[in-house]
């Protein structure tokens, strides 16, 4: 069984440690895999860039370039529980494309499954608003 993980330290560049859903998270979940018998049955794939015609598919115009623009400055929060760093248009757009990936992977056969170890996270987002983290 091939169990895909999508997974770079790109992600940790979204980080805010004050905040509940930081770097942390992800950085705990890797320190032990590595230190499991089971990375050697994983298979680490490096994740690719989406394409930004792709965000216009999911997402409005109108959000996309709010997060662009937050992402640019210095960054800053959509509401109360999600917050935006420098550099994080890329960075979400580096975690969709690995997420996409994953799922083509397992579409066509190439891995069994998958697991996306992402961030940011972008679950709870929508057409043209962010919901969160949970």
């Amino acid at each position: 069984m091939t169990t895909q993980i999508v997974y770079s330290e790109e992600f940790n560049k979204h980080n805010n440690p004050g905040h509940p859903e930081n770097a942390q998270r992800l950085n705990a979940m890797i320190n032990e895999i590595n230190k499991s018998a089971i990375k050697s049955k994983l298979d680490f794939i490096k994740p690719e860039i989406l394409p930004e015609k792709i965000l216009y598919e999911t997402h409005s115009e109108w959000m996309i370039e709010n997060i662009k623009n937050l992402s640019l400055e210095e960054g800053g929060w959509i509401d109360l529980d999600t917050y935006v760093c420098q550099s994080d248009y890329e960075t979400a757009r580096l975690a969709a494309g690995g997420m996409l990936q994953a799922c083509n992977n397992v579409l066509n056969q190439d891995a069994e499954n998958a697991f996306a170890l992402v961030r940011p996270p972008g679950h709870h987002a929508t057409i043209n608003h962010s919901m969160g983290f949970c």
